[in-house]
């Protein structure tokens, strides 16, 4: 909001030394009347109160116009160093099984993934749904809005009944490879283990690697290989959590928001707009105006 203001206020004060000055040290003038003039002409030697009205509005104005009345607009210039992050989620067969006593797997992962994506304001978010084989479900997007659509819209057996890991990190770097990103991270979401596949592990380390791409697994089951989930996260700088019920689940994406802040700096400036040029123009035609009375 723009509110107006004055960069020198104290100018102000010339108009207590004018108002002094013209009510106590008047201009002392040789005055000779003569009777035999006519009421017209001593009219005349009065003072005018037009002259006096365009006197006061000329030297009020100035001295506005000498205060510099400004208006400030505060902008702020936000700098976001967000992340580029690559959401995969299982969605084979199994993750219709229940976690609880009325969700699947499923429902509760994509539920908990539509949460973590609102928070993340300032990160381009992938979408990368893998079974039997994987895809693209969303690539790199600002555009949290129609993220959490497509996530809800998304069921298990999409992607075929097999759960294919390996392929879905190698589709999931494929979204982030080319990204300019400072930083850049996987979070995977499984519930069993690796039983078809295209892309070896170690492959699918070196690649992550390369890009710079640190890699979160999360197991949602008992069913899960600890083992290589551990090994491809430890390896590429990321974390491996288990969880065995919503609230774990919902734990472990807090978990990770935090770990992986997106650093935002914010610059504040002032754009100042000055207005000094209409009351001086006021004072210029309060002048001129005068000398016509």
């Amino acid at each position: 909001m723009q509110n107006l203001s004055f960069e020198y206020p104290y100018a102000f004060l010339i108009l207590i030394v004018f108002v002094i000055c013209d009510f106590f040290f008047k201009k002392q003038l040789s005055l000779l009347y003569f009777p035999f003039l006519q009421t017209s002409q001593l009219k005349k030697s009065k003072k005018n109160i037009f002259k006096i009205i365009f006197k006061y509005l000329s030297i009020i104005a100035l001295v506005t116009a000498l205060a510099s009345p400004i208006t400030k607009t505060e902008i702020s210039n936000i700098k976001k160093d967000g992340y580029a992050i690559s959401l995969l989620i299982d969605a084979s067969g199994s993750m219709q099984r229940p976690i609880s006593r009325v969700q699947s797997r499923f429902d509760v992962s994509k539920e908990i993934l539509i949460e973590f994506i609102k928070n993340r304001l300032n990160d381009k978010i992938a979408l990368v749904v893998f079974g039997g084989y994987s895809y693209i479900a969303s690539p790199l997007s600002y555009d949290k809005v129609s993220l959490s659509d497509i996530a809800s819209r998304m069921t298990p057996g999409i992607a075929g009944e097999n759960t294919s890991i390996y392929d879905g990190l190698f589709t999931s770097i494929k979204t982030l490879k080319n990204s300019k990103a400072k930083s850049k991270m996987i979070i995977l979401l499984t519930d069993g283990r690796n039983t078809v596949t295209s892309v070896p592990q170690n492959v699918i380390i070196k690649l992550a690697k390369k890009y710079n791409i640190k890699i979160y697994t999360v197991g949602i089951s008992d069913e899960v290989d600890v083992s290589i989930l551990k090994n491809i996260a430890f390896s590429t700088g990321g974390k491996f959590f288990l969880a065995q019920n919503k609230t774990q689940l919902k734990n472990i994406y807090e978990t990770i928001d935090k770990l992986e802040k997106s650093e935002i700096e914010q610059n504040k400036y002032s754009l100042t707009k000055y207005y000094y040029q209409y009351p001086l123009g006021l004072s210029f035609l309060s002048i001129v105006s005068s000398l016509f009375f």
